[in-house]
């Protein structure tokens, strides 16, 4: 599994912030924020998913993604 972090934004201002274990960067959003995700729009509300790549002592940032929240809440 693949390192994440999470953060819940309001436009550009991150509001939470979470470190995630996934396969993806979808479950990843899906695993924090406990509800389904979709790619993101223009919401003002969204969730923004970067891959951490770690390499001897040093953290980087991998790709980013952006997603919206769903309308309902995750299943199982």
């Amino acid at each position: 599994m693949k390192v994440y972090r999470v953060e819940e934004m309001d436009n550009n201002t991150v509001r939470v912030t979470h470190t995630v274990e996934a396969l993806t960067p979808f479950q990843a959003a899906i695993k924090a924020i406990g509800r389904d995700v979709r790619l993101r729009k223009d919401e003002s509300n969204w969730i923004r998913v970067t891959e951490t790549l770690t390499r001897a002592k040093q953290t980087r940032d991998g790709r980013v993604f952006e997603y919206s929240v769903g309308s309902y809440p995750a299943h199982g």
